[in-house]
């Protein structure tokens, strides 16, 4: 049993009550990490602050893994790394901005991870959902956001894929077949590519997308519970 964020206090002194009640993980956040995150900057902890903290040492006590958790990812990203030129200029193209985005990615990454893996994180969960893009416009023809818009870069030759293995070669160079989740989203065309990117650049890829853990409309049978 996942629990969605975790007590990350100093010593961690629910970790005895989340045991007692079966949870197995716990997604810590919010860390000062490879992709920016929407939290306060004052918020956000690194690996040896957690460390020196106990939390971490409470959690093995008690037998809880602890995963490292990045939200929201890549949406915040999307949406921060916008510039004057956009729709033309965007996350998912070949300029010369967007590859030194995903280069500083990369970066963190590699000077990252590795301090993660030590400190004994099961894996890495990333949340996909647009929380910032997305402006009601699915196909993303009229307002182009992170997962619509964009349909000249799917499939494998597309930068959902191309940018999605380049992350997945980063983790894998430091934590070979590190286990990673992507959460929340619908699983659209160009999030499926960048998933099947992730996977083949070396992580052992887990997908729990919007509705496959019975959020959402709650008729059985109905579209949601089919996805």
């Amino acid at each position: 049993m996942h629990l969605y964020g975790g007590d990350i206090r100093k010593g961690a002194p629910r970790a005895h009550w989340y045991r007692s009640i079966g949870i197995t993980d716990v997604w810590l956040y919010p860390f000062r990490s490879a992709f920016p995150q929407d939290q306060s900057p004052e918020d956000q902890q690194t690996v040896s602050d957690v460390e020196q903290a106990g939390t971490l040492a409470e959690y093995r006590r008690q037998n809880i893994r602890y995963w490292w958790f990045e939200r929201p990812v890549p949406d915040f990203l999307y949406a921060t790394s916008k510039t004057g030129d956009f729709p033309q200029v965007h996350l998912w193209d070949s300029s010369k901005h967007s590859d030194q985005v995903w280069e500083r990615i990369v970066a963190r990454i590699s000077s990252t991870y590795p301090d993660v893996r030590r400190a004994g994180f099961r894996g890495v969960v990333f949340d996909a959902e647009a929380y910032y893009s997305y402006q009601g416009d699915e196909s993303g023809r009229q307002k182009p956001w992170i997962w619509g818009g964009h349909a000249d870069q799917y499939g494998k030759s597309g930068n959902y894929y191309l940018r999605g293995r380049e992350v997945g070669r980063a983790i894998g160079k430091v934590w070979p077949d590190a286990p990673v989740i992507n959460v929340y989203a619908f699983g659209y065309e160009g999030e499926r590519w960048w998933y099947q990117g992730m996977r083949d650049g070396g992580v052992d890829l887990y997908l729990g997308l919007e509705h496959t853990y019975g959020a959402g409309p709650g008729d059985l049978g109905k579209q949601w519970y089919q996805s």
